[in-house]
C-alpha cells in the first residue's frame, strides 16, 4: 500500500479533518478488540489501525476493521505475537523499529493535512471524548503518564498532533532523535524534546536525568547524551526518507544512550518552539497509575488506559475486574 491507499483510507476515517490512529500487530489482538469494542458502544465507527506486519494487516481486514500497512515504513518485520513481551523487556533492535515506525506514521499522516489523534490499544472509552480532544487542543496535547501529581510526564498512550508546519517540525526532530537514540523509547524522546525546547511548562522540573522510568535500564529520560547533533540533512534521512524505515541505526547500541544531565538533541526549525502544548485533566483521560492508587473509578472518567503494567494477561485482569472488558 502506498500514499494513495492511506489518502483514501483517511478520507473515508477522518472526522473534522482528524483520524483517530492506533498502532498494533497481533500480539495485541484481544486488547485491540476489546478497545474497538467500547468505541462501537460509543458510535465510534472511524478510525485507522496502522498494522506492523502483513500477517496482521490481512488478520485485521477479514475482520472488517480499518486496516493500513505499508512495508516502507517496518520492513522486513513480522514480529509475532509471542516476542513483543520479550523485544519490550529487553529492548531488542525489532521493537525500537516498531517505535520508530510508530512515529513515521504520524508524520506521513501529518504530512497529508490531516490532523492525529494517537492512541495505544490498551484503552477503554467510556465516552465519546474525541470532540473534547479537538475543542482543547490548539498544537498539541497529551494525556497524563502517573499518579496526580503537578508536573508529569506525557504519555503517549493518548497524544493528539494538529496538522501544521510546526508540529511537522516537531515530529521531524522526534524521529531525528529516536534514530539517532536507539535504546530510548519513542515515550521518553518525546519527553526530552518538549523539555529542551521548554514547551511543556507541566513536565516534572524535578525529574533528573539518571534514573527516569522513561528509558531503559535507568538510563535518562529527559537529556540526550550523544555529543553531536542532527543537520538538516540527517533531519530528512531520518524523518522522510523511506530507507531509513524500518532500520535500526547502529553505533548507539552500547551503552552511549544513558545520559549524564545536559546533552544535545536535534532541535531544527523554530515553528514548533512556538507550539501550544497541553496535558488533559486526569480524571477524564485516566491512566493506569490512578486507576491503581485510587479507591473508586473517577466518576467524570471518559478512558481509561491499562498503562502501568506490561502483560496482556495482566492488562486483561485489570479490564474485567473494572467491567472494562467489552467484547
Amino acid at each position: 500500500m502506498d500514499e494513495t491507499d492511506l489518502k483514501a483510507l483517511l478520507e473515508g476515517n477522518k472526522v473534522q479533518n482528524s483520524v483517530l490512529l492506533m498502532f498494533a500487530n497481533l500480539g495485541a489482538l484481544q486488547l485491540l478488540e476489546n478497545y474497538l469494542c467500547s468505541l462501537s458502544e460509543q458510535g465510534i465507527n472511524k478510525y485507522l489501525i496502522y498494522a506492523v506486519d502483513v500477517e496482521s494487516h490481512m488478520e485485521f481486514q477479514s475482520r472488517g476493521w480499518h486496516s493500513y500497512f505499508n512495508p516502507r515504513l517496518t520492513g522486513p518485520l513480522n514480529i509475532s505475537k509471542t516476542t513483543v513481551a520479550k523485544q519490550l523487556k529487553n529492548h531488542r533492535p525489532e521493537f525500537h523499529n516498531m517505535m520508530t515506525a510508530k512515529l513515521q506514521i504520524v508524520q506521513d499522516v501529518l504530512r497529508l493535512g490531516v490532523d492525529v489523534l494517537m492512541t495505544d490499544v490498551d484503552i477503554v472509552f467510556h465516552k465519546n471524548v474525541i470532540p473534547e480532544v479537538l475543542h482543547k487542543c490548539k498544537d498539541m496535547c497529551f494525556m497524563h503518564d502517573g499518579p496526580s501529581k503537578p508536573g508529569l510526564r506525557a504519555n503517549l498512550g493518548l497524544w493528539f498532533l494538529r496538522s501544521g508546519a510546526a508540529t511537522l517540525e516537531f515530529m521531524a526532530n522526534t524521529i531525528a532523535a529516536k534514530v539517532q537514540h536507539v535504546r530510548m523509547s519513542d515515550q521518553a524522546v518525546v519527553n526530552a524534546l518538549m523539555k529542551q525546547g521548554g514547551i511543556a511548562p507541566w513536565l516534572n522540573p524535578k525529574d533528573s536525568p539518571s534514573g527516569s522510568k522513561d528509558s531503559p535500564s535507568g538510563s535518562g529520560g529527559f537529556s540526550l547524551d550523544s555529543g553531536r547533533t542532527l543537520s538538516t540533512t540527517q533531519l530528512d534521512d531520518a524523518g522522510s526518507r523511506g530507507e531509513e524505515r524500518g532500520k535500526v541505526v547502529e553505533g548507539n547500541e552500547g551503552g552511549s544512550d544513558r545520559s549524564k544531565g545536559g546533552g544535545k538533541m536535534p532541535m531544527e526549525g523554530g515553528a514548533w518552539l512556538k507550539m501550544k502544548v497541553k496535558i488533559l485533566p486526569e480524571k477524564v483521560y485516566v491512566n493506569g497509575h490512578v486507576l491503581m492508587h485510587g479507591t473508586s473509578l473517577p466518576p467524570e472518567m471518559g478512558m481509561a488506559h491499562i498503562n502501568w503494567t506490561r502483560t496482556k494477561g495482566q492488562k486483561k485482569k485489570y479490564l474485567k475486574q473494572w467491567n472494562m472488558w467489552k467484547c
